[in-house]
C-alpha cells in the first residue's frame, strides 16, 4: 500500500471512530436526541408515527442516534436495522432534500469530512484501482444477478436509462444507447474505444448496428469475461481487462459511460491527457457521468461504498472543465439527471424482486441497503442536486460545427 492510500485508510477509520462517538453520545442523551431529531424531521413535512407514506414509524430508539450521528448514512444503516419502517422512502428522502436547511445536513461530519478524504487523497492508485473500482461488480450487489446469457437480454445495462419515448425501463435502456450512438457521428470502418464497458452491452450494440470494430476494456474479472461471453457472437468486438487509464492505441470515438466518478478528482486529468493521446486528430471523445451541484453538495456519498463495495468521487462540472482546459473543445454538454431519478426508481424495484427471488445468493443486508440507496439517489437527482452529464468533446473542434442530438 502506498503512503497516500495509508493516509486514506487512517483518515477514514478515524472518521468512523469520531460517528461511533458521536452516536454513543446521542445514545446517552436519549430524549434529547427524539426531540432533536423529532423536530428536525417535523419542519421538513415527515412526522414520526405520522399516516402519510412519507412518515416515518420508529420501531427502535437507536434510530434517533444514528440519525444525528451518521447523516444519510445513519438513516440507511437504521433501515436495514429495522430501527424504523417507511412506506415511501423517496418520498421521505424527497423532503429532506427539499427543505431550506438542507445544506447544512450536507456538512454533517459524518458527510463532509469523508468527501474532503476523498477529494484530497483521491481513489483509484495503480495498486489500488481494483479494489476501488472493480470489487463491487465482482462480488458485491452489481456483481451478474441471474444466470441468463446476455444474448438473452435486450442490451442490459448498469448506467442511466434514456426515457423520452420509452414506456418501460427496457425500453428507455435501449434509447439511452441509441442516444449515446448517434451523438458519436459514427461511420463506416470506425474504430471504437469502450472505457469501462460493462458488460459489454454497448459494445455489443455498436457492433451489431454500425458497421464500427469495438475495443471494450473494464479493470472488473467478472465484467470482463462476461462481456466476453456476450459479444462472442461478433467478430468486430474485443474485450479486454485492462485499467482503462492505460490505454496506449489510437480510436475514432472513445466512449466512456459513468466510469470517470470511480477514477477519483486528481486522477481526471492524467486520464483525459491519455485519451487526447489515443484519440484521432478528428475524433471524439463522449463522456456520461454522474455529476454534483456546486458548491455545498460534497463529491460522495458513503452510503453508496457502504453497501455496494464501489467507491466514488462524483465531480463538480468545474472539476470536468479543469480537466480537460487545453486538451478538447466542448461541443455538446446536455444533463440528464431526471431521467436516472426514474431509472433508480425503477432498479429499486427490480432489487425488490431480485431480493425476494434470491435471498440465497446475496446477503439481505446488502440488498436493503442496495434498496434504500437507490431510492436515496433518486430523490437526490430528482431534487436537482445530483446530475447525469453527456459531454461530447474534440480535439480540434469539429468543422462546421456538431450538430447536437436530445
Amino acid at each position: 500500500m502506498n503512503v497516500k492510500a495509508y493516509c486514506n485508510e487512517i483518515l477514514i477509520d478515524f472518521t468512523n471512530l469520531v460517528i461511533t462517538a458521536l452516536y454513543y453520545l446521542f445514545i446517552v442523551l436519549g430524549p434529547v436526541s427524539e426531540r432533536l431529531v423529532t423536530e428536525i424531521l417535523r419542519q421538513c413535512g415527515i412526522v414520526i408515527n405520522g399516516s402519510n407514506a412519507s412518515d416515518i414509524k420508529v420501531l427502535d430508539n437507536r434510530f434517533y442516534a444514528k440519525f444525528l450521528s451518521g447523516a444519510w448514512v445513519g438513516i440507511a444503516e437504521s433501515y436495514v436495522d429495522k430501527y424504523f419502517e417507511c412506506d415511501d422512502l423517496i418520498a421521505m428522502f424527497a423532503k429532506l432534500c427539499k427543505h431550506k436547511n438542507f445544506k447544512y445536513f450536507c456538512y454533517h461530519p459524518a458527510i463532509l469530512w469523508y468527501a474532503f478524504i476523498r477529494r484530497h487523497f483521491g481513489l483509484q492508485s495503480d495498486e489500488s484501482a481494483y479494489e476501488d473500482g472493480g470489487k463491487g461488480y465482482d462480488e458485491g450487489v452489481f456483481a451478474r444477478d441471474d444466470n441468463k446469457d446476455g444474448e438473452e437480454e435486450i442490451y442490459r445495462t448498469y448506467s442511466c436509462a434514456y426515457w423520452r419515448n420509452a414506456n418501460s425501463l427496457e425500453e428507455a435502456l435501449n434509447k439511452k444507447l441509441e442516444l449515446v450512438a448517434n451523438k458519436l457521428k459514427l461511420k463506416s470502418g470506425m474504430r471504437v474505444l469502450d472505457v469501462g464497458c460493462g458488460e459489454g452491452t454497448f459494445c455489443r450494440y455498436l457492433a451489431e448496428n454500425f458497421d464500427v470494430s469495438v475495443v471494450g476494456v473494464n479493470i472488473s474479472k467478472e465484467m470482463a469475461e462476461t462481456a466476453r461471453k456476450n459479444c462472442r457472437n461478433n467478430k468486430n468486438v474485443v474485450i479486454k481487462r485492462a485499467d482503462g487509464r492505460k490505454i496506449n492505441e489510437t480510436y475514432d470515438r472513445i466512449v466512456c459511460i459513468e466510469v470517470i466518478e470511480l477514477m477519483g478528482i486528481k486522477n481526471l486529468r492524467p486520464f483525459f491527457e491519455t485519451v487526447h493521446r489515443c484519440l484521432s486528430e478528428d475524433g471524439l471523445f463522449f463522456i456520461e457521468c454522474v455529476a454534483v451541484n456546486h458548491p455545498f453538495i460534497p463529491i460522495t456519498e458513503n452510503l453508496f461504498e457502504k453497501f455496494t463495495d464501489v467507491k466514488t468521487a462524483f465531480p463538480y462540472f468545474t472539476d470536468i472543465t479543469n480537466a480537460i482546459d487545453g486538451l478538447f473543445v466542448i461541443e455538446d454538454w446536455q444533463n440528464i439527471g431526471t431521467h436516472y431519478a426514474r431509472m433508480f426508481k425503477e432498479e429499486a424495484k427490480r432489487i425488490e424482486q431480485l431480493q425476494a427471488n434470491e435471498k440465497s445468493k446475496f446477503d439481505e443486508k446488502v440488498f436493503t441497503g442496495t434498496l434504500v440507496t437507490y431510492r436515496f439517489f433518486s430523490a437526490m437527482l430528482a431534487s436537482r442536486y445530483y446530475h447525469v452529464y453527456h459531454i461530447v468533446l474534440s480535439k480540434n473542434g469539429v468543422q462546421g460545427g456538431y450538430d447536437a442530438v436530445v
